[in-house]
């Protein structure tokens, strides 16, 4: 019986935009990104979705009880 090739997958998920662009401009990854973000970055090309774009809800999250004034004024503002 003849055995496969191990597959080997590597996946960076980063949470800071500029790691974000080191990775692609390094070739080991992708980076989704609002076009205004993205334009912080001429040398990386674009690449518009055209079908099938992302569609996220954004949450607010904040602990229980009275919101501090900052929360509270974030919550009359986009509600």
């Amino acid at each position: 019986m003849r055995r496969r090739p191990a597959v080997r997958v590597r996946c960076f998920e980063v949470n800071d935009i500029v790691a974000a662009a080191e990775l692609v401009r390094n070739d080991l990854g992708v980076c989704v990104m609002p076009k205004s973000i993205a334009d912080r970055f001429p040398d990386l090309p674009q690449y518009r979705f055209d079908r099938y774009a992302p569609n996220w809800k954004v949450m607010v999250v904040r602990p229980l009880g009275e919101a501090p004034p900052a929360v509270a004024a974030l919550l009359r503002h986009i509600t």
